[in-house]
């Protein structure tokens, strides 16, 4: 009789133990998956504002190129993978003014006074082709 409550008492034991166990395992797998959703939740948020930047960039540097056909390349483009530091200093570099206002950039549009008569044929006299009146068909640029 002894012996059979002591067996009891144990299985009891036993079974809420496992039942506790398996409640915390639970728990603990509910506070990593919300450990990681947070996670990949903060990495997302990063992606979303890096790209947010680089387009701000990018705008900045069509409209710059345009006013004064500067290149941004010599200012250095900042990368998606830079740190977050890396691109406001950069962004902050940019006048707020020259994005949203065309008189903070430097020198003003000229009207270009020129034609550019392309013709549809591929070739110059002679059949020769003329690559680069093709280049700039193509790509809208053209080395002289």
């Amino acid at each position: 009789e002894y012996r059979k409550k002591i067996m009891q008492s144990f299985n009891s034991f036993k079974s809420t133990f496992d039942s506790i166990s398996k409640s915390y395992d639970r728990q603990i797998f509910n506070v990593i998956a919300s450990i990681h959703q947070k996670f990949y939740g903060l990495k997302e948020h990063s992606m979303n504002q890096r790209a947010m930047i680089l387009s701000l960039y990018q705008d900045f540097c069509e409209a710059d190129f345009y006013h004064s056909f500067a290149s941004c390349d010599s200012q250095g483009l900042p990368y998606m993978s830079d740190n977050l530091d890396t691109l406001l200093d950069k962004l902050i570099e940019i006048q707020w003014d020259s994005v949203v206002s065309n008189d903070e950039l430097p020198g003003t549009p000229k009207i270009f006074s020129g034609k550019f008569e392309i013709n549809s044929t591929h070739f110059l006299i002679g059949g020769v082709s003329n690559f680069l009146v093709d280049t700039f068909k193509n790509t809208s640029q053209v080395d002289m």
